[in-house]
């Protein structure tokens, strides 16, 4: 019974220290790869840009101040044109109006 409990032991000695020696040098193996699982980064070229301008005037008379908020959304426009935009890449936003009295939460 004693040399069946020693072959045992010695085999499952034998067994663990394969197992450990194996496991290190597959550890070895896959030492030169880089594995990415979840969030990653990579370069990529864009192909859509939002710039939101604001244009904010201010004044009391609401036809003029339509007319001056048409004319620098022309200029803003025209500028981005003469940069080399297409004006099939461009848009313009719908326009905000707020009156500053009106409003006496403001901060």
């Amino acid at each position: 019974m004693a040399l069946s409990n020693l072959s045992g032991s010695i085999l499952l000695n034998a067994l663990k220290h394969y197992l450990m020696g194996n496991m290190h040098k597959t550890g070895k193996k896959y030492g030169r790869y880089v594995q990415v699982k979840g969030l990653s980064e990579r370069g990529v070229r864009a192909d859509l840009a939002v710039w939101p301008i604001n244009i904010t005037l201010p004044g009391n008379n609401f036809k003029q101040l339509k007319r001056e908020l048409e004319s620098q959304n022309d200029e803003v426009y025209n500028f981005f044109i003469k940069q080399g935009f297409d004006k099939s890449d461009l848009s313009i936003g719908s326009t905000n109006i707020s009156d500053a009295r009106g409003n006496i939460y403001q901060f």
